[in-house]
């Protein structure tokens, strides 16, 4: 299934490079979904798993509420998240190289 990541917010960033997991904390915009209807959750916490991680560039730990700007598949395993910081007026990038993903509410 395809998502929109546009205008949630990156809370945090968790890498475990010796497991080869990477674990994405994100305020997550239900209401902008192909399939949502009236009356849903309209944001809400994801947990957004990588795993098979085998390239990560990027920093960790807390994100502050970093805006998704847009995500973009470079490859089959490979992809790229824009990010804004919005209080510091800061355009940033991930990349992760990984061959799975999960998400799930938490």
């Amino acid at each position: 299934q395809q998502y929109n990541f546009h205008d949630s917010s990156i809370e945090s960033v968790q890498y475990d490079a010796s497991n080869g997991k990477l674990d994405l904390t994100i305020d997550f915009c239900f209401w902008m979904q192909s399939d949502y209807k009236k009356g849903m959750l309209e944001t809400g916490m994801i947990l957004l798993s990588f795993i098979g991680v085998s390239y990560f560039n990027g920093k960790t730990g807390n994100y502050n509420s970093a805006t998704i700007l847009k995500l973009t598949p470079q490859s089959s395993n490979e992809i790229l998240i824009s990010l804004l910081d919005e209080y510091r007026n800061d355009y940033f990038e991930i990349t992760i190289v990984a061959t799975e993903a999960v998400m799930q509410i938490i």
